[in-house]
């Protein structure tokens, strides 16, 4: 399978065309110099399915309290019938590489739901915090993808960084879960369950449901 993929270097962005390699970022305008050990890898992948792979990948990693810490999701409306109503499941196929999936419990059926945005936080032995932010980034009206970003502490890791990312990038390319398989679906479903109690459904029902910390 040819990997395909962006890696940003102070505010460049290479293609290639390959192979994903990864190489440490310089702290752009505006941001802590300490984000210099931040390491940022864009991948030619659908949003939800490069989130499931770095949860994966994050527990693989000997890291504790690995946990998703705030979203962003959407209901997609591309699928909507000529009324205007969304679909349902036995009504659509999604295709395998277009970055949606169906989530259950916010109607009274499944909905499409982009994620457009998803932050992790896990625990190393030594306790540094590792931040992980995956975010689909869409440019004109045909282009996107998904960016992964990781920074370990303050101060940086990176042969951990590296090797976080690198562990990513496999399980996106390698993945246990079969892509739009029902299997994919329950995972799916199970990082990004509405909370009970809330104004999720409410929310997202009315457009877009912004950072819904946990």
């Amino acid at each position: 399978m040819i990997r395909r993929c962006l890696i940003a270097v102070a505010g460049l962005s290479i293609a290639l065309a390959t192979g994903c390699g990864s190489m440490m970022l310089a702290a752009r305008e505006g941001e802590p110099v300490w984000l210099i050990h931040r390491l940022n890898w864009t991948v030619y992948q659908p949003s939800h399915r490069v989130a499931l792979a770095t949860l994966e990948a994050l527990k693989d990693s000997n890291l504790s309290d690995v946990r998703i810490v705030a979203d962003e999701v959407t209901v997609d409306p591309r699928f909507n019938t000529a009324q205007g109503k969304a679909p349902r499941p036995e009504d659509v196929k999604i295709p395998e590489d277009y970055p949606a999936f169906w989530l259950d419990g916010l109607d009274d059926h499944p909905l499409i739901i982009n994620c457009r945005y998803c932050s992790f936080e896990a625990k190393t032995k030594d306790g540094k915090i590792v931040h992980a932010v995956v975010r689909l980034e869409i440019i004109g009206k045909s282009e996107q993808h998904t960016v992964v970003s990781v920074q370990v502490g303050r101060k940086g890791d990176e042969a951990l960084t590296k090797s976080l990312i690198d562990k990513i990038s496999g399980k996106v390319f390698e993945p246990k879960i079969l892509p739009g398989s029902p299997e994919e679906r329950t995972a799916l479903n199970e990082a990004f369950k509405p909370r009970t109690g809330t104004d999720d459904k409410k929310l997202l029902l009315a457009g877009e449901l912004r950072l819904r910390k946990s």
